[in-house]
Parts: structure tokens; C-alpha cells; sequence
């Protein structure tokens, strides 16, 4: 099991990044040029493993948008398609024990070419 995963924006330069992962919880965190935010997520139950392997799959298109959503809403990451080269993850952090304080946002771009090792790289770091 690898200790971490970290996704480069192709265009920006924003990383995002699971990591710390036990049986009950694990950390993901976002940072930009200016501002960065790290959160733990308690889902056990479910992880962006299926996300990352679904916009892998459907790697040449897909209609509409695909998400991932964690148990508690502290993540959620929505993948849209943009029919060229690219696929857009819009990502948002909010606490769950004080989810009207902040929100972070970002958006990271990924080249449809390094899917198929992000998912690989997603399903090593989620795997049990």
C-alpha cells in the first residue's frame, strides 16, 4: 500500500493529495500558489478509488459529470470530460464539524494520458 498519492494540475501547478491512511479515516489536502488546506475524512466505507477508475475507463469522453462524495461531505470531487485533451476536477474541503466556517475550492486539470496510472496509483493507496 503506498503512503501517498499526489495529483499535479497539468495547467496550474495546484497538487492534490490522499495520504495518512488507517482503517478509520484518511487525509486529503489541496494546495494552490497562495493558499493550501488539509482535512481527515472518516469513510471507511467508500473512497475516490471508483471515481479515478471510472474517468480512467471512459478515458476518450464522457457526457455530463462523475463524483465522488464522502460519507460526512467533507470532500467532494466532481470530474468533467472537456472532449480534447483534459479532465477537470473540481474540488471542494469543507469541515464537518464546522461546515458553515469555510469552504476551499480548487480545480485541478488532468491530461487524459495520466489517468490510467493515477488510478492505479488511487487504488494502491485505497486498497486494504
Amino acid at each position: 500500500m503506498s503512503n501517498s498519492v499526489t495529483i499535479k494540475c497539468s495547467n496550474y501547478g495546484s497538487i492534490l493529495t490522499f495520504s495518512e491512511k488507517t482503517d478509520d479515516y484518511w487525509f486529503v489536502g489541496i494546495k494552490g500558489k497562495d493558499l493550501s488546506g488539509k482535512i481527515r475524512i472518516h469513510d471507511h466505507i467508500d473512497n475516490p478509488e471508483r471515481l479515478f477508475k471510472d474517468i480512467s475507463k471512459d478515458w476518450k469522453g464522457f457526457e455530463g459529470t462523475k463524483s465522488y462524495k464522502s460519507l460526512e461531505g467533507e470532500l467532494v470531487i466532481t470530474a468533467r470530460h472537456d472532449r480534447k485533451s483534459h479532465i477537470e476536477l473540481q474540488i471542494a474541503l469543507t469541515p464537518n464539524d464546522s461546515p458553515d466556517d469555510w469552504v476551499l475550492k480548487f480545480k485541478i486539470f488532468i491530461q487524459i494520458n495520466q489517468l490510467e496510472h493515477l488510478s492505479q496509483k488511487v487504488e494502491e493507496f485505497f486498497e486494504k
